[in-house]
């Protein structure tokens, strides 16, 4: 049997569901729950592998190209998320791609997310210090 958790029995009392029985939304919401989770892995996936697959003759806001073909593996919107993040933060955009995921993980277990603004005000900021750490580390070549 599923279990039903003090998130999910909330949005199910909230008034979204109200006009079913209680079972059907205590359903509905964790199927909601699930496809929230789901969306913040795939972001976090798509944002790892656009880094990945990042490629320097891809179209970008600062490349022109003669509308070759593009290398990045999710594509043109995946080229300039990748030209952008990999430009102002160097290395450190993986931790944004592995939190987005790591969120989606959280989520589908139906862990606490309570204070949001905080976590995401502290990803903000570890994805700036790790950019800052990664330039004192010495390039060999």
């Amino acid at each position: 049997m599923p279990r039903t958790s003090s998130a999910s029995s909330s949005l199910a009392a909230s008034g979204i569901f109200s006009f079913l029985p209680e079972r059907v939304q205590v359903f509905f919401s964790n199927r909601l729950r699930e496809l929230k989770a789901f969306i913040t892995a795939c972001c976090g996936l798509g944002v790892i592998l656009a880094l990945l697959s990042f490629h320097i003759s891809d179209p970008s806001f600062n490349t022109a190209t003669g509308g070759g073909d593009v290398k990045n593996w999710i594509g043109l919107y995946g080229a300039y998320a990748a030209d952008i993040l990999l430009q102002s933060f160097g290395f450190a955009a993986f931790i944004l791609g592995v939190t987005l995921c790591v969120w989606g993980y959280r989520v589908l277990r139906d862990d606490d997310m309570s204070p949001f603004s905080l976590r995401l005000l502290t990803l903000i900021f570890s994805i700036i210090f790790c950019a800052v750490g990664c330039v004192v580390i010495p390039s060999f070549g």
